[in-house]
């Protein structure tokens, strides 16, 4: 494993006993100190969305298409007012669309909105969005939840306000194979040191292993208590089809490039995947700092990132360029559509 400079210098002083929180916590103290000592902000690759993508371009890595990235809301609003006044234009996208805060989390934050071709025709309900935009440009972004939200709080008041627009995700969605949910099918991979761990099937509450096993956990205190996952076909048959249509496969293969692309230790990778087209797997985003604590999993996984380290396990890539710069690809991010 190749490992980049920054993410080697973000594990100090490992004493072989830390859990999982230990290691992001580690890991996130890191980031906010080669800020604060060399205006090191290469964790911009996952904390800035707008840079997170043109990481993802530059690598040929797939990932749901951007209508574009806007770095003045003048300028977002009026491309808004543009696309409002041509449904010719409005054609060119798959709607509805998703309107994202770069600065911003997706979560806590609440930093995207969702924006319909009536989002668009009706003059209140487009008012609502100018003013959504207003709003979250002025926004400073929080990590307040976490056990390393005061060194987070450093990273991300560094980042500038920028937004983009994505397309959709096309269906079907998880509603088809029985989820609960109708929105696209997203598998969370955690991979440490290139090598898939384990992928969590949102809204689903299993994890699918890098074997191909798959765990389901339920809510009842034995459970809970005694770790005793889910594992037959029978308690698992809304999964199979991820095991049957290989789609698991090349979830774990793309995660894998995406750790590989940033010569990273560890990176949680959200994909997207279409019942019955495993061709369709895309990258959703990424987390460098994941908040998930992994049950039964935790202290394996934690074992893992952790020997890599304390064993040296890797080669120090030779590189000045900040993660988010490393490509096969140069260039720099443009604004509107020509991002």
């Amino acid at each position: 494993m190749t490992l980049h400079p920054y993410w080697a210098r973000s594990q100090k002083g490992l004493t072989g006993g830390e859990t999982w929180q230990d290691m992001v916590v580690g890991r996130v103290s890191s980031m906010s100190e080669q800020l604060r000592q060399q205006s090191r902000d290469d964790f911009k690759v996952e904390k800035d969305k707008c840079e997170m993508y043109g990481f993802f371009e530059r690598n040929n890595i797939p990932f749901v298409p951007l209508v574009g990235m806007w770095d003045t809301k003048e300028g977002l609003v009026e491309y808004l007012e543009k696309m409002r006044d041509s449904k010719e234009h409005q054609e060119k996208y798959v709607f509805p669309l998703w309107l994202k805060s770069c600065h911003l989390t997706q979560g806590d934050d609440a930093g995207r909105i969702r924006i319909t071709k009536k989002d668009l025709a009706d003059e209140k309900k487009f008012r609502e969005v100018v003013g959504w935009i207003r709003l979250k440009w002025a926004q400073k972004p929080n990590d307040d939840a976490r056990a390393w939200s005061d060194d987070a709080k450093i990273i991300l008041h560094s980042l500038k306000p920028r937004f983009l627009i994505q397309q959709s995700f096309k269906g079907p969605y998880g509603d088809s194979v029985g989820f609960p949910k109708s929105a696209p099918v997203e598998l969370k991979v955690e991979v440490i040191w290139g090598r898939a761990y384990l992928a969590n099937i949102c809204d689903y509450e299993a994890y699918a292993l890098r074997d191909g096993t798959i765990e389901r956990w339920d809510t009842s205190i034995f459970s809970k208590v005694a770790h005793v996952p889910l594992t037959s076909d029978e308690d698992n048959k809304n999964v199979l089809w991820l095991k049957k249509e290989g789609h698991l496969e090349k979830v774990y293969k793309l995660a894998e490039q995406v750790c590989k692309a940033m010569h990273a230790d560890q990176v949680r990778v959200d994909i997207f995947v279409r019942p019955g087209d495993n061709s369709a797997v895309m990258v959703n985003e990424i987390s460098i700092s994941p908040g998930a604590l992994y049950k039964w999993h935790a202290q394996f996984m934690a074992t893992a990132w952790r020997t890599g380290h304390t064993t040296h396990a890797y080669t120090l890539l030779k590189s000045e360029k900040k993660v988010y710069e490393e490509g096969m690809h140069k260039g720099k991010l443009g604004n509107g559509e020509d991002w």
